[in-house]
């Protein structure tokens, strides 16, 4: 199992590197890259922009996510129902 403070850092590092790249950020929809960033296998899609939090857009349980991945990114979501959702943040431009 991934350790948090390891998928943190991977978060971070990654980071650095879009923004030396000059780009908006990295999405990633194949299970083993959002493996390797949150530590979950779930059916879900990794958004990481340059700056702030990434947004991990699970597709089934948001109670099994929880205990498995960064303390930044379940702030992103709330419970709705069965399913949960994702706040996403305007842009400040």
């Amino acid at each position: 199992m991934l350790i948090k403070m390891e998928s943190e850092q991977r978060i971070i590092r990654l980071q650095k590197a879009l923004n030396k790249m000059e780009l908006d950020g990295a999405l990633f929809v194949y299970p083993i890259d959002v493996y390797y960033f949150t530590g979950t296998r779930q059916n879900s899609t990794l958004w990481v922009p340059t700056e702030g939090n990434p947004m991990l857009l699970v597709r089934k349980s948001y109670a099994r996510l929880l205990p498995r991945v960064s303390s930044k990114i379940p702030g992103l979501f709330r419970q709705a129902g069965n399913s949960p959702t994702c706040s996403i943040p305007r842009s400040k431009e």
